[in-house]
């Protein structure tokens, strides 16, 4: 998706309340806002895609306020809630079967993609997530033609990462998908962006127990085929479905050729 004029102030407000938080020198912050205004004018191109744009501010973000992982603390806490209800969900889905434990663990993956700590005007609230898994109702449901086809023959699924949180429940599907006798290769960022799984958060999470796991070569809100390692490309050509989490890789591989 390209940039179009509502995604500014957007943009805008959740950069600048990134720099409020990791900078407490006053003057310090003013300059910092200052030059995060003049970035985001002097890099409005209607042309551009909206994620990218999005990111570049990340980055200024982070060198302004010399902090490399400025969601590091919410990553760890994400983590750590999500685990905790991991057990509970593995119990429920442990007494299904077929395309009912299938879709039960498609619908914790979809109820993680809600922990996100970078939405303007969002608060997540983890703890609640086992009682919201119960109560979703899917406007669209190809849950059914997704498992038919996935039981048809052994395939090889990209799985395109996003949230911290959301991760540990992505964790259920992947089981779901490996136990159906497919391969399954987790893509996380290789440099912090937002509150978005990394190969460090992958490793404290135990991704790699459940499938193999690689880092996307960029630290971009999605996989941005000019920043991408030649590894995920590789994977993403040879991949016969690919499961892509989160708002930004949807935003930019709609589009992007």
């Amino acid at each position: 998706m390209k940039i179009k004029p509502e995604c500014v102030p957007c943009i805008l407000t959740v950069r600048v309340n990134e720099l409020l938080k990791l900078i407490t020198e006053e003057d310090r912050l003013k300059r910092a806002v200052k030059e995060l205004l003049l970035f985001m004018t002097r890099n409005l191109n209607y042309d551009e895609y909206v994620t990218v744009y999005a990111t570049n501010a990340f980055r200024l973000v982070k060198s302004l306020s010399r902090n490399s992982d400025p969601y590091r603390e919410i990553k760890v806490y994400s983590n750590d809630a999500a685990l905790r209800i991991l057990s509970e969900l593995e119990k429920r889905i442990g007494n299904l079967r077929g395309y009912s434990a299938f879709k039960e663990s498609c619908l914790a993956a979809l109820a993680g993609n809600a922990i996100d700590f970078g939405v303007a005007g969002y608060s997540a609230r983890i703890e609640d997530f086992s009682k919201e898994i119960e109560q979703i109702k899917l406007a669209v449901d190809d849950s059914k033609k997704l498992f038919d086809k996935l039981s048809s023959r052994k395939m090889k699924i990209l799985y395109l990462m996003d949230n911290c949180g959301e991760a540990v429940l992505d964790i259920l599907l992947i089981k779901q998908l490996t136990t159906m006798g497919h391969e399954v290769i987790a893509v996380v960022k290789s440099g912090s962006f937002q509150n978005d799984i990394t190969l460090k958060e992958a490793e404290e999470i135990g991704l790699s127990k459940y499938c193999k796991v690689i880092g996307s070569g960029t630290d971009g809100s999605s996989i941005f085929w000019n920043e991408v390692s030649s590894e995920l490309k590789e994977e993403y050509m040879s991949s016969d479905i690919v499961i892509s989490k989160g708002m930004a890789n949807f935003e930019y591989l709609s589009e992007a050729d």
